[in-house]
């Protein structure tokens, strides 16, 4: 078995029980991933608000946690991941239309879509970043197309740990991203940035704790953080950008 059939393997494996991952087996709390699920079910909800697309793609929808947000948005929702497994596990919970496809080669016709929402994908294919986004991402989108990236911050150093012992990205490949070099490429491929943010830090801390009231300290001080030169320190962040 060659190295890239073995990752296609892991990928795979890993899809199909990525709900018994991170829920169960993963260093990383419960709680903490269901947390961080609704974080970024919010976000979805504050950058669209009351918007309405054609084609939506969850591109990466794993098991598919953010399928019944998304859904809101879109008349016709497609869900698009690496590992069948993952669909299969996804299509049990979502009725909808889903697609085994390599975020290297989008099976889509230039301009046939609205709006694409991609969380956590990218650093799976850090050096491929150029060909995911300009000649698949961006070819897809439709002129005033909108395109959702959220991902691990690469100047927060526990993203790095969190990479190397989490089961949830057990490749080796996968290296925490730098919002710069998204927008950069974003913007040479004839995207618009709208709107870029970062958030999370010490949340996580207070859940471990299970205290409530620490653990509204420590949302209070990652939403203080959220508006400070710091933020960029954050441990991620979320890009919203159109196609002009």
């Amino acid at each position: 078995m060659t190295n890239k059939e073995k990752t296609r393997q892991i990928i795979e494996d890993t899809g199909k029980n990525y709900n018994k991952i991170i829920f169960e087996d993963d260093i990383i709390p419960r709680d903490v991933y269901c947390y961080q699920i609704g974080l970024r079910d919010q976000i979805i909800k504050n950058l669209l608000g009351d918007k309405k697309f054609g084609n939506v793609l969850d591109l990466g929808c794993g098991t598919g946690f953010h399928q019944k947000t998304l859904g809101r948005y879109a008349e016709y929702l497609i869900g698009a991941d690496m590992s069948f497994g993952a669909l299969v596990e996804c299509k049990r919970l979502f009725f909808g239309e889903y697609l085994v496809c390599d975020i290297n080669y989008l099976p889509f016709k230039e301009n046939s879509l609205d709006c694409i929402w991609i969380a956590g994908v990218l650093h799976h294919v850090p050096d491929n970043l150029v060909n995911v986004i300009t000649n698949n991402i961006a070819r897809t989108l439709k002129r005033g197309g909108i395109i959702l990236i959220d991902e691990p911050n690469r100047w927060n150093p526990l993203n790095y740990l969190i990479l190397k012992l989490s089961k949830a990205d057990p490749t080796g490949e996968e290296r925490p991203l730098s919002s710069g070099t998204v927008r950069k490429i974003l913007i040479d491929s004839n995207l618009k940035i709208v709107r870029a943010e970062w958030y999370e830090f010490f949340a996580p801390f207070g859940l471990l704790l299970k205290n409530t009231f620490f653990f509204q300290i420590c949302e209070s001080a990652d939403s203080f953080l959220k508006r400070s030169p710091l933020r960029s320190i954050l441990l991620r962040w979320v890009i919203y950008a159109k196609k002009e």
